[in-house]
């Protein structure tokens, strides 16, 4: 097995999930990354941490859909 896309991301990612169209994906770096299937990364919205470990989505919410 081989991956079919390589994101470029800054470091260790310590999770990923599928949403939509997208994959988030959280680890090293201040940030919450947004995949696109193909292999683009459509967004990168900063965080206060330096690091993320866990990431959550939360379906019952209209506006805080992510969390970490």
């Amino acid at each position: 097995m081989s991956p079919t896309s390589i994101f470029p991301l800054y470091g260790c990612q310590r999770q990923a999930n599928f949403y939509l169209d997208m994959i988030l994906s959280v680890g090293e770096g201040h940030c919450v990354s947004h995949c696109l299937l193909r292999g683009e990364v459509k967004a990168q919205i900063p965080c206060t941490p330096h690091s993320l470990n866990t990431l959550a989505l939360n379906l019952n919410s209209t506006e805080h859909r992510v969390s970490h």
